[in-house]
């Protein structure tokens, strides 16, 4: 995405949500400019974690910010244009 939509990353700051462990926010964070950030949102404690060793090696606690939270609706049910529907099995 960043080198096929370079114009994503030209102006302010990038939401990852569902971060993981920060893979896709440090490349992010690499095609902004210095004063945008990436703000990295991961509910996992583990996964939370590994983000957070990820930005301090990788030197990005200036270009990430991690935050430990996620949002869902819980009991929702989810419509796809198709038949069939979805219903979440379990939430934050």
């Amino acid at each position: 995405m960043v080198r096929r939509q370079p114009k994503l990353f030209q102006n302010g700051d990038v939401l990852d949500i569902g971060a993981n462990i920060g893979y896709t926010s440090a490349v992010f964070a690499g095609a902004l400019k210095p004063d945008s950030k990436v703000y990295a949102f991961e509910p996992d404690q583990l996964s939370y974690g590994l983000l957070e060793e990820v930005i301090r090696r990788k030197k990005l606690s200036g270009a990430i910010e991690a935050i430990n939270i996620g949002w869902a609706i819980p009991m929702a049910t989810l419509s796809f244009g198709t038949t069939r529907s979805i219903r979440p099995t379990t939430a934050l």
